[in-house]
C-alpha cells in the first residue's frame, strides 16, 4: 500500500496568537520573508533547525507546531469511478487497496473512509484517508452479492472483529468480481435444473483455478412478485405468455434470471411471447419497486423482497443462497466472524421477521475445491 505523509503546520495561527508580524518573525529565525510564507502555506516542510527556531521564538514546543498527519493513499477504484471529492470506503483485496465509493444514499448512512483525489494518468486514484481508515481496510471483507438481507448480515459481525461491505451484484458477475481479486467472496444463488441445487459448474468455471470453499448462508424462497391481490392472477409460467402481461427481469447471470428462463422453458414459453422480457433490472428491489409503481406486473424475486414492498407472492422453490470463498481468503479474520454471524441466533430472529429465509446449516462448509495447477 503506498501512502504518503505530509506535514500539518501551525506557524502562522501561533504567530498570529503572539502578535508577531511575519516579517519580524523570519527576521528572528533567520529566515527571508517569502521562506516564512512557503512553511507557513505547507509549500515546502522545515528542516529541523528551522523547525525548533521556529519553535523557541513562539515560545512553544516543535510538536505542538508541526505534526506527521496521514497524506494520500493511492487505490484502486472498483465500481462506478468516484468523482473527485467523493467519499469512499477502503478494503484491502490481496495485495490491491481499493476503493468503493459510497453512493447518494450510502452517503448519509455509512461512514467514509476518505475522499478522492483526481485520478491519476495510470489509472491509481489519490485518497486522503480519515482516523484509521488505513487499518480498518486492512480488516475488511468485501462480500459481492444481490440478496438484500447481506446488509443484516454484515451489521451483525462485531466491530472488533472487522467490517463487512456489500457490493450489489448479480451472482455470475459477484463471481467475476471476486475472480477479478476486487471481493473476497461472492453470495450467489444460481439454480442448477438438473441437480436440484447449486450450480458448481458455474464456480468451477469463475474460481477453479483459484481453489475455493462454499459456505450456506441459508434458504430463501423465489416466486412471482405481483400487485397486490394479483390483478392479473399469475400463478405460473405459461401465465405470463400472450396475455399482455408486462414483465420487469433481471439480465443474464442474476440467479433469479437462471431461474425465469428454466421455468419458461418448462412450461414451453418463448421468452419473445412474454411482454417486457427485455426489460432488465438492476435488483429484486427494483422490479419490486417497478411493480409496485404499476410499471410492471410479475417479476422473479425472494418473498422477502414481496413483502418489504407490500406486494403479494406466489411461492415457486427453494433456493440456497451460499458464500464463495477462493482460497486466499479464507483465513480472514473478518470471514471467520462473519460466519460466526451468519450462524447466530440474534441474526436468525432477525431472518425470520423478514419472511422466505431458513438458515439451518448456516456457516457450514457445503463443497471445497482445491486450486487447479497450471499444465
Amino acid at each position: 500500500m503506498e501512502q504518503r505523509t505530509m506535514v500539518v503546520q501551525r506557524v502562522r495561527a501561533w504567530r498570529e496568537r503572539a502578535g508577531i508580524g511575519a516579517a519580524e518573525l523570519a527576521r528572528r529565525a533567520g529566515l527571508t520573508r517569502q521562506a516564512l510564507h512557503r512553511v507557513e502555506t505547507g509549500a515546502v516542510e522545515p528542516g529541523i533547525h528551522t523547525a525548533l527556531t521556529l519553535a523557541r521564538e513562539l515560545g512553544t514546543a516543535v510538536e505542538t507546531l508541526f505534526e506527521l498527519a496521514p497524506g494520500e493513499t493511492l487505490a484502486e477504484p472498483v465500481g462506478d469511478a468516484p468523482a473527485p471529492g467523493s467519499r469512499v470506503r477502503l478494503a484491502r483485496v490481496g495485495e490491491r487497496t481499493l476503493a468503493l465509493p459510497l453512493g447518494a444514499e450510502d452517503s448519509f448512512t455509512w461512514a467514509a473512509d476518505g475522499v478522492a483525489g483526481p485520478p491519476r494518468p495510470d489509472g491509481a486514484l489519490p485518497v486522503t484517508p480519515t482516523g484509521d481508515a488505513l487499518a480498518l481496510a486492512a480488516r475488511t471483507v468485501v462480500v459481492a452479492g444481490c440478496d438484500p438481507s447481506l446488509r443484516l448480515l454484515a451489521a451483525a459481525v462485531p466491530g472488533a472483529a472487522g467490517r463487512v461491505l456489500v457490493r450489489s451484484l448479480p451472482s455470475e458477475e459477484a463471481l467475476r468480481t471476486v475472480a477479478r481479486g476486487e471481493a473476497h467472496g461472492a453470495a450467489v444463488h444460481l439454480w442448477d435444473t438438473g441437480t436440484g441445487s447449486l450450480n458448481h459448474a458455474a464456480l468451477d468455471f469463475a474460481l477453479g483455478p483459484l481453489g475455493f470453499s462454499v459456505h450456506r448462508l441459508w434458504t430463501w424462497t423465489q416466486g412471482w412478485m405481483v400487485a397486490p391481490g394479483n390483478p392479473r392472477g399469475i400463478r405460473r409460467a405459461a401465465d405470463l405468455a400472450g396475455r399482455g402481461v408486462r414483465l420487469a427481469n433481471r439480465p443474464p447471470g442474476a440467479g433469479s434470471r437462471v431461474l425465469l428462463d428454466a421455468w419458461l422453458a418448462e412450461a414451453g414459453v418463448s421468452p419473445a411471447d412474454v411482454g417486457g422480457h427485455d426489460r432488465l433490472v438492476a435488483s429484486p428491489a427494483e422490479v419490486a419497486r417497478a411493480i409496485r409503481a404499476g410499471e410492471a406486473d410479475v417479476g422473479v424475486g425472494p418473498q422477502a423482497v414481496a413483502a418489504a414492498h407490500g406486494l403479494d407472492f406466489v411461492p415457486v422453490q427453494v433456493e440456497p443462497v451460499e458464500l464463495v470463498v477462493p482460497a486466499a481468503h479464507a483465513r480472514h479474520p473478518a470471514l471467520a466472524a462473519l460466519l460466526a454471524a451468519a450462524a447466530s441466533p440474534a441474526l436468525h430472529a432477525q431472518l425470520a421477521t423478514l419472511g422466505g429465509y431458513d438458515p439451518a446449516g448456516a456457516g457450514q462448509v457445503t463443497l471445497v475445491r482445491p486450486a487447479r495447477r497450471s499444465a
